[in-house]
């Protein structure tokens, strides 16, 4: 299988809503990763973004939220601290989000046909 890589930028949430300064990133290649259920960060991406250990879960460090930006689609979450050296993974919750799938033949990320290319919230 073709692996699918995005473009995508994330922000702190905190900055956003509380600070002067905003500190976010832009990623040229992050790996969509269906194996992943969140957004995985490396540690040195974490600390560039500000963001804090919340708490841990399945022994995995979670961060403070961010904002994450895909295709003019945004979605809030909170990333997983992942190994140093590792890319970028965004999981299947993010992409839930932000109504996107993969298009397999194009390998690239696509507006849900389901929902002809439209972004949908299913609560």
């Amino acid at each position: 299988m073709s692996s699918v890589s995005t473009e995508i930028t994330i922000t702190s949430l905190y900055d956003l809503m509380l600070g002067d300064t905003v500190r976010r990133i832009h990623i040229p290649d992050a790996v969509v990763d269906e194996s992943v259920m969140f957004l995985t960060l490396p540690r040195n991406l974490i600390d560039v973004l500000g963001l804090s250990v919340q708490f841990k879960k399945w022994s995995e460090n979670v961060c403070d939220p961010v904002r994450v930006r895909i295709n003019g689609r945004e979605a809030v979450g909170d990333p997983i601290e992942a190994l140093e050296g590792t890319p970028v993974r965004v999981g299947i919750c993010i992409l839930a989000m932000m109504d996107l799938v993969i298009d397999r033949q194009a390998c690239k990320l696509i507006g849900n046909p389901a929902h002809g290319g439209e972004q949908i919230l299913q609560v």
